[in-house]
């Protein structure tokens, strides 16, 4: 699963400059998520993940997430 690995290392990066101090942009963010959504793209054309359909989705439905600074 190297596309897996490559998500992975880049989550390790942005977690290592968290840890450093280093803010995020809104463009670095994006990224990110550009990333994260061809990745899964692939990963459900394979059929290796079922497809998430976005208006069904709650916000009871979504793991909570803190970022650190955000409350």
């Amino acid at each position: 699963m190297k596309l897996l690995d490559f998500l992975s290392s880049e989550l390790e990066d942005c977690e290592r400059d968290l840890d450093a101090g280093v803010k995020p942009t809104l463009k670095d963010l994006s990224r990110l998520i550009g990333m994260a959504r061809k990745v899964h793209d692939v990963l459900r054309r394979n059929g290796l993940v079922d497809a998430v359909d976005a208006s069904s989705s709650t916000s009871a439905d979504a793991p909570e997430t803190r970022l650190p600074g955000l409350g």
